[in-house]
């Protein structure tokens, strides 16, 4: 138990440059939080001004919605909330200890009479956007309720689904998990080393690469993400493509620095050209040029949507011009690429050329969780909803989903929808949990769906082992593993299968059971 918080105010705390009105509303607040700093005043472009100050919540609040840090409570004195006003927290968090302000929850006292209306216009187009707890300025003069405010945030805490992200997360705020691997990337990336990182569809590579980039910005260091999805990279054929590449760079790192025309990027001078502009990009910044190629499938031998990347030689020259670079030039360019599987890398010839980057680097497989990231994933969250989930569904949702984190964050949602608002705070026990995941994989295998048909319809081989062991066809899987280890490799790395002292078994009883319920009127030859 932490210390026990009482309402009131801190002996320090200056309100002396508040008005009337905000005076009034701060004696009504100190009766409900703690108040802890009168703050001061912010400003907003030439005539935006707010002020804000910051609580503490009482033990209530943090026993209500697990809040145990310091709230951001911003006054706006105009009539109408605008896209503009939500930028006042992000400038007070900076002139506060991050690890003291509430990164989830803020506060919002408005002269805006609809301001919950205008609020819930703001935010609906963004997933993740913080809890926004609006009031309006006049019915905070008197209040007559105790639970006022206890229901107000109850409101917006209970009604509002944390787990329910289907976009790749930009923002740190709900990002869970994954901060030692986007840190080992940022090193490897800093130190000259590329790398690969792979993993099956929704486990979170997007938003690690946002991550990546997030983290880097923080230091005035840009990243130049390379898409493999977009026509415009992968139409082109490769000397093209390295001129989008150069392209590209100079945007994202707005450099002014002549860039040669597409035309001048011919067979025989691209490579030159290339290494020319990165060696010009390369006087302006602080650090060598980071490059992510997200989606490398799209320029991959033999996965590629483009003939160009499919069957001919554009993947071996473009990575040859990009190999040779990097090998000339110490601390000009390193770059990672991303994507669903590694045989990029692991294909040691391509029609009799040796492939460039033909075990360039290890690559690394986006992991599961473990029961620790998915207790501090799902217990964070769902405390702040009013569900409190017994200890042991952690060990339940790490099992039956193989640490998946989008699969459990399903799973999770579809349990909140399944407990009333007018019920929360309430416990989630074991009998509810299983309910939930037998609807889950009766009624939503869309999501093993996405997850597993880039294997059945672009890599088969590794499908169809799968299907093997799903069926108990062990002497057929094993004899697969020993002629092609790379597989199992992949399913090991995918988080799918393990290995132990007795063999091979799935470590996602989901995916197992949905394979066995796709084949169940069908023998696996």
């Amino acid at each position: 138990m932490g210390q026990k918080v009482y309402a009131g105010k801190h002996p320090y705390f200056v309100e002396s440059h508040f008005n009337e009105d905000e005076k009034k509303i701060i004696e009504v607040l100190s009766k409900e939080f703690y108040l802890t700093n009168g703050g001061k005043e912010i400003k907003l472009g030439y005539s935006s001004e707010y002020k804000y100050i910051i609580i503490t919540p009482t033990n209530i609040y943090s026993d209500m919605f697990n809040l145990n840090r310091e709230i951001i409570v911003v006054f706006s004195p105009y009539d109408s909330i605008e896209a503009r006003t939500l930028d006042v927290f992000d400038v007070v968090a900076k002139n506060h200890s991050a690890l003291r302000i509430e990164k989830i929850c803020n506060v919002l006292i408005s002269r805006d009479q609809n301001v919950e209306v205008s609020i819930n216009e703001l935010i609906k187009s963004e997933p993740e956007s913080q809890i926004i707890i609006p009031f309006y300025f006049g019915e905070l003069q008197k209040i007559t309720d105790p639970f006022f405010f206890r229901n107000r945030f109850k409101k917006y805490f209970y009604t509002r689904d944390l787990f329910a992200f289907e976009a790749p997360l930009k923002k740190d705020i709900y990002f869970f998990g994954r901060s030692d691997l986007i840190q080992t990337l940022i090193n490897r990336l800093r130190s000259g080393e590329n790398s690969g990182l792979f993993g099956l569809r929704k486990t979170g590579k997007t938003s690690l690469i946002n991550g990546i980039e997030r983290n880097l910005k923080k230091e005035d260091i840009s990243v130049i993400i390379i898409d493999c999805q977009d026509t415009s990279f992968n139409q082109r054929r490769w000397n093209e493509a390295l001129y989008y590449v150069c392209l590209r760079a100079k945007e994202l790192l707005d450099l002014e620095i002549s860039l040669p025309e597409e035309s001048d990027f011919t067979h025989k001078d691209c490579s030159f050209l290339t290494e020319k502009f990165f060696k010009e990009c390369r006087k302006k910044v602080s650090e060598q040029l980071f490059f992510i190629f997200d989606e490398i499938e799209n320029i991959s031998r033999n996965t590629s949507p483009a003939d160009h990347w499919c069957s001919d030689k554009d993947f071996v020259l473009f990575w040859q011009t990009l190999r040779s670079i990097f090998q000339r030039n110490n601390n000009l360019i390193s770059y990672l690429i991303v994507g669903t599987n590694p045989t990029c890398i692991e294909m040691a010839k391509i029609d009799n050329t040796d492939n460039p980057i033909f075990n360039h680097f290890t690559p690394s497989y986006i992991p599961g969780f473990g029961v620790t990231e998915t207790r501090e994933m799902v217990r964070k969250l769902g405390k702040r909803m009013g569900l409190r989930f017994d200890e042991i569904i952690y060990g339940k949702l790490t099992e039956d989903f193989g640490g998946h984190p989008f699969l459990i964050r399903q799973v999770c949602s579809l349990i909140a929808k399944n407990v009333s608002d007018i019920d929360r705070p309430v416990e989630i026990g074991r009998k509810l949990y299983k309910d939930c995941k037998e609807e889950f994989i009766q009624n939503h295998s869309n999501y093993l769906e996405m997850i597993i048909s880039i294997l059945r319809d672009v890599y088969p081989d590794e499908y169809e082992m799968l299907s093997m062991l799903a069926n108990d066809e062990i002497e057929d899987f094993n004899e697969f593993a020993e002629s092609h280890p790379s597989y199992t490799t992949h399913l090991i790395g995918y988080g799918l299968i393990k290995k132990d002292h007795s063999g091979y078994d799935y470590n996602t009883d989901a995916v197992r059971d949905y394979i066995l319920k796709q084949a169940k009127y069908k023998k696996v030859n």
